[in-house]
């Protein structure tokens, strides 16, 4: 072969080969969550003491837990805040989360705009990982409002007093 052939041969399989080892960097990166963290923890007994207390002042929270993971190529993640309330104050508790909202829709119409029906359970399979057992979603009827935006669900059962409210980034 003659000289200025191969030099374009040699030069496009360079090229090649560098843009095929950044394309399985890139994906490889994606795959095993560079730079990625999780943080959980259980609430202290001020923490609940507090808690939900502005929704309703009569809600008593006998337990919670917080999960988050953020990172990856995107930056992306989500966090959880999961309590454990009185099964006979969820019904207040709704009410007074929907009341919550209806104001702070005023606002910041596209960050409080919740769609809300029932579900058996809630999904939170993006990070039900992160969840210890005893924080599990039990059997039971769940009152689901999802965001509609997307980015955040609130998810209260009604006969268990399970509360979580979930946001998703990515």
């Amino acid at each position: 072969m003659k000289r200025p052939v191969r030099i374009v041969l040699w030069s496009g399989a360079t090229v090649l080969a560098v843009g095929l080892s950044l394309w399985l960097l890139l994906i490889w990166n994606a795959f095993r969550g560079a730079d990625s963290t999780v943080e959980t923890r259980e609430l202290s007994a001020g923490e609940l003491s507090q808690s939900l207390r502005h929704l309703n002042p009569d809600i008593r929270v006998v337990a919670g837990f917080e999960a988050a993971s953020y990172g990856g190529w995107h930056g992306d993640g989500g966090s959880l805040a999961i309590f454990h309330v009185e099964p006979s104050g969820t019904g207040e508790l709704i009410a007074g989360l929907k009341r919550f909202h209806e104001e702070k829709r005023k606002e910041w119409p596209d960050d409080y705009d919740y769609e809300w029906s029932e579900a058996s359970r809630p999904d939170l399979s993006s990070l039900e990982h992160l969840i210890p057992e005893s924080f599990q979603p039990g059997p039971g009827v769940y009152v689901i409002g999802r965001a509609r935006n997307g980015n955040h669900t609130i998810s209260i059962g009604r006969e268990n007093g399970y509360v979580c409210f979930a946001s998703s980034r990515s």
